[in-house]
């Protein structure tokens, strides 16, 4: 007797995603964990199940438990839909196919050709491509149909669309690394999604095709589910289909700016011989074990002698995981140590770090200033006389000065001077002589106007308000 369950997950419990979709995967714990789903197709007297990405033996047992706790005791499996060829994907369909002889394999010619050394039965194949139309319809009357994906990640590889319920099973596209509780995604799946199609998916070409042919469905997708990673629904669906056709992968990647990389690797050098000499030895300890993922995903570094000499996504995203990680459930003071650590190596190697995620609070990131900004200032009395202001030259010292006052400290705050650093572009700095947090401090004035709008630029938008009129000030006499 099939039993009905809730709407909610509970570890490796099946849940429903939409009316007689169910999840019944697996959670593991690691970097890359796999997504099985089952569709029951039911119309009066008649019920049809299939399994999407059976998934990989490590897996089966919890699947089949899943089964049974959906299905009943005594579930019968009909069809299966591969994606494409991996055995993550697909091999338990070997293991279904023996216990339901007549369970048919639904996939593209493409991935036959290598999934039938799995030992699956010929005769039970049918291919993708002998539909022209490219849509099947049940004899429960529920519709589905195929979006070719190709080369995303394999030549053959291509998307399940349930019309009924408007769910794209999408394989390896989308996937992403598992970084957040929950099945669903939010903008916080990002950077898991990001990592994930840059390493496994080979050029945005590919990308942007199959893209477009997600697009002609109709009606659209409401939600995606990848065999990797969290389910984007609702307007997420919109959200990272835009970021990830803009994403370069794979070989775009490939030739990116070897100078620009040998600067990340020193910047995660320099951060950890820092956290080696200035750090509890358990904070190296963990670091080091930072560098290397685990047996689920490839690795992000290329090290030997536990050094990095390359880097296999683009290396920013690179030193955000970094980053990431490192900062991952650290809290108090030391925490905040980590972050002035990170912000002042980048400021030392003139590496930008606007886009930087740097992690303050528990569980939670630095909120921006900009957002407590206050909505209004006193007017300047009209009565008053309007002096003409000078501002060919800004004053450093007075500048200092207001960040001073905002630290509420009696020494001027390192980290809002490394923030601010961090938001004006390196060839400014180095034409003024700045390449490092010590060298802002030695300046008195400047007559830079590209310096003085970006610093400006920076400070405001660090600080959060406009700046007071006397950083125009010259001089002692502030004339």
């Amino acid at each position: 007797m099939e039993k009905t369950l809730q709407s909610k997950n509970d570890g490796n419990m099946p849940f429903e995603i939409a009316p007689n979709i169910y999840w019944i995967g697996k959670k593991t714990g690691y970097d890359l964990e796999m997504n099985v789903y089952l569709r029951i197709f039911e119309k009066d007297n008649r019920k049809i199940n299939m399994l999407i990405d059976p998934g990989p033996p490590t897996d089966f047992d919890i699947i089949e438990q899943n089964l049974k706790t959906v299905l009943g005791k005594d579930f019968k499996i009909h069809f299966a839909f591969i994606n494409h060829q991996d055995p993550d994907v697909g091999y338990n369909a070997l293991f279904f196919q023996r216990y339901f002889p007549n369970m048919q394999i639904i996939t593209t010619e493409d991935t036959w050709r290598l999934i039938r050394f799995y030992g699956l039965n010929p005769k039970k194949f049918i291919a993708v491509d002998k539909f022209k139309s490219r849509t099947i319809k049940m004899i429960t009357g529920h519709q589905l149909k195929f979006v070719p994906t190709p080369y995303c990640h394999f030549r053959g590889a291509c998307a399940l669309y349930d019309v009924t319920e408007r769910i794209l099973f999408s394989g390896d596209f989308f996937g992403g690394l598992t970084e957040h509780p929950g099945l669903y995604a939010t903008e916080k799946s990002w950077p898991g999604i990001k990592i994930f199609q840059q390493i496994y998916m080979p050029t945005n070409t590919a990308i942007e095709n199959a893209i477009s042919e997600i697009k002609k469905v109709d009606p659209s997708p409401v939600m995606i589910a990848p065999q990797h990673g969290v389910m984007i629904k609702d307007d997420f669906v919109a959200y990272y289909m835009d970021k990830v056709q803009n994403l370069s992968v794979g070989l775009d990647l490939y030739n990116q700016n070897k100078i620009k990389i040998s600067q990340y690797i020193e910047a995660i050098h320099q951060i950890t011989q820092e956290v080696k000499t200035k750090f509890d030895k358990k904070v190296y300890d963990d670091l080091h074990h930072l560098l290397h993922t685990d047996d689920s995903f490839p690795e992000i570094f290329s090290t030997r002698d536990d050094k990095i000499y390359d880097i296999k996504i683009a290396a920013e995203d690179a030193l955000q995981y970094f980053v990431t990680k490192l900062l991952k459930n650290r809290s108090g003071d030391l925490k905040k140590d980590l972050h002035m650590l990170i912000l002042r190596v980048l400021a030392g190697l003139n590496l930008p770090g606007d886009n930087l995620s740097l992690e303050m609070g528990d569980g939670g990131q630095e909120t921006s200033r900009d957002e407590s900004a206050p909505l209004f200032e006193e007017a300047a009395d009209s009565k008053e006389a309007t002096v003409p202001i000078n501002k060919d030259h800004l004053n450093i010292r007075k500048l200092l000065e207001v960040i001073e006052e905002e630290s509420g400290s009696d020494k001027f705050n390192e980290l809002t001077i490394l923030r601010i650093m961090l938001k004006i572009p390196p060839e400014i700095l180095k034409r003024n002589q700045v390449n490092s947090y010590n060298d802002f401090f030695q300046l008195e004035e400047t007559s830079d106007q590209d310096f003085i709008q970006k610093l400006l630029e920076a400070c405001e938008s660090v600080l959060g308000h406009s700046l007071p009129e006397k950083i125009w000030q010259r001089g002692e006499d502030g004339e």
